[in-house]
């Protein structure tokens, strides 16, 4: 039976693991910002417009952010983890 791998840490060209390149990486978009949602599947803008409540990790390490009203601080009202590319800044 072989080994499993997990795909975090699968080794990229620089040396380093997947997970270790993702946790190198910032976050670029500052919290409280006004932000419109897109889809993934047509790249077209929804014109749902949303604020940046809270900025996390996935298991790999990639940046992602949670998406709300102004001032939300109750985590079961967020929209969780959207990745940068999921959304551009207003």
């Amino acid at each position: 039976m072989g080994n499993v791998i997990e795909f975090a840490d699968i080794c990229e060209a620089n040396g380093h693991t997947i997970r270790q390149n993702n946790m190198d990486m910032k976050h670029n978009i500052p919290l409280g910002s006004l932000v419109e949602i897109v889809t993934p599947e047509m790249g077209d803008w929804l014109g749902i417009r949303l604020y940046v409540t809270d900025r996390g990790r996935d298991c790999d390490g990639t940046p992602l952010y949670s998406l709300g009203s102004k001032g939300e601080d109750n985590k079961l009202l967020m929209h969780h983890g959207f990745e940068e590319g999921s959304f551009k800044r207003v």
